[in-house]
């Protein structure tokens, strides 16, 4: 009969375990810190007397160049002059190094007279060797940087692109559609694509969801006719209401579906990819930048409204890299630090406190000095945090 006192033992041992596993969650994906977008900080116009940070919108240009053919890339951007812009308007381009080849840029005034002030076409080209295989499967890669010369005033636009693999279906990778992220559930995205032989005069697309994740899924293709086979047409993919509350964890890389060409005698897959997961979204990121303005003789401030699609209740927070193109103390701030759900915009502020400017030998309007780096998760209920 001994052995069967155990029993109360091994309850009492099994309560104080769950004690103290309630008292001591474990750590999960929900506690980790998020990368939800990272914001250069720039120089902007010195001003003597105080600012009191706006505009707070500071979304600027970018130029995203797109395969048009083989290895030409080409994409614009609208920009805004300054009031004190002067004629001619040009251009020149640098590259970064990170996608050799040939870079060209023009700017486009308006048909009709032109004005300071007014919106102008920056473009740009890249031609050069396609992508290949052995590059890093890397996304909005800063790959040039298009300065446009107005007398006083100048501006620098980035230009970037996605390096990935674009071949045609008659060689022995296959051709892959990466979507862009437009919203926290919309995305969207194209590939170009070589039609075979045996297509015939039409070509149609359908789209068949990896049933990973519930949403609304439709392809599109252009031009849908074809005189002549081995062209050049371009496919894409559109998704919305992507539902993904379903899988915990962070950012991941997952194919979500396959889009499939049909010719007459002729088929190709193509697979779709995207990523997905994360607490939250930023939309537009990749045009947000802080513009320092001087507040006083050794300290600069900067700020801006940024949108935040979720739908949990966050804790945000910041952290902030100089460059080391002046010295200073930098800080940086998220206000509200505990952001619910049911709001849409958060504010973030970034302070140079002691400049030293000796570091740097010309102006430092545009120059980028410092990037902050905004983080997320999810907000634990109250005594679990």
């Amino acid at each position: 009969m001994k052995p069967k006192r155990s029993a109360p033992l091994a309850r009492h041992f099994g309560y104080a375990l769950a004690a103290l596993l309630f008292c001591f969650p474990p750590a999960t994906w929900a506690d980790a810190w998020q990368k939800l977008a990272e914001i250069p900080v720039v120089g902007g116009r010195n001003v003597s007397a105080m600012t009191d940070m706006s505009p707070l919108n500071e979304y600027w240009p970018v130029i995203r160049l797109r395969q048009i053919d083989g290895g030409q890339y080409a994409g614009q951007a609208k920009l805004r002059t300054g009031p004190d812009t002067a004629r001619p308007l040009g251009c020149r381009i640098n590259s970064t190094g990170a996608l050799p080849g040939a870079y060209s840029c023009n700017v486009c005034l308006p048909a009709r007279a032109f004005a300071p002030g007014e919106t102008v076409t920056v473009r740009a080209t890249r031609t050069g060797s396609e992508i290949s295989n052995s590059q890093k499967d890397w996304s909005n890669v800063q790959v040039a940087t298009v300065f446009v010369d107005g007398g006083p005033w100048r501006a620098e636009v980035p230009v970037i692109m996605d390096l990935r693999d674009r071949p045609d279906t008659n060689g022995h990778a296959k051709p892959t559609i990466m979507l862009h992220r437009l919203g926290l559930d919309n995305y969207e995205g194209s590939t170009n694509v070589k039609i075979g032989s045996g297509a015939g005069s039409k070509v149609s697309c359908k789209i068949a969801p990896a049933k990973i994740y519930p949403g609304t899924y439709s392809c599109w293709f252009r031009p849908a006719d074809f005189k002549s086979p081995g062209g050049i047409a371009i496919v894409g993919a559109d998704i919305e209401n992507l539902e993904t509350s379903g899988r915990p964890g962070g950012y991941r890389q997952e194919k979500i579906a396959t889009l499939s060409l049909q010719g007459q005698s002729w088929h190709a897959d193509i697979p779709v990819i995207a990523t997905v997961g994360g607490v939250a979204f930023v939309p537009r990121q990749d045009q947000l930048r802080f513009k320092f303005q001087q507040t006083s003789i050794h300290t600069y401030e900067a700020g801006l409204e940024l949108q935040i699609e979720t739908r949990t209740d966050l804790m945000l927070k910041c952290e902030i890299a100089a460059t080391g193109v002046i010295g200073g103390a930098m800080s940086c701030a998220v206000k509200p630090a505990s952001f619910p759900s049911s709001d849409r915009t958060a504010k973030l502020f970034v302070k140079l406190k002691d400049a030293d400017l000796t570091r740097s030998p010309g102006p430092l309007h545009h120059a980028r000095i410092a990037t902050v780096t905004l983080y997320g998760k999810p907000r634990q209920p109250k005594g679990r945090e």
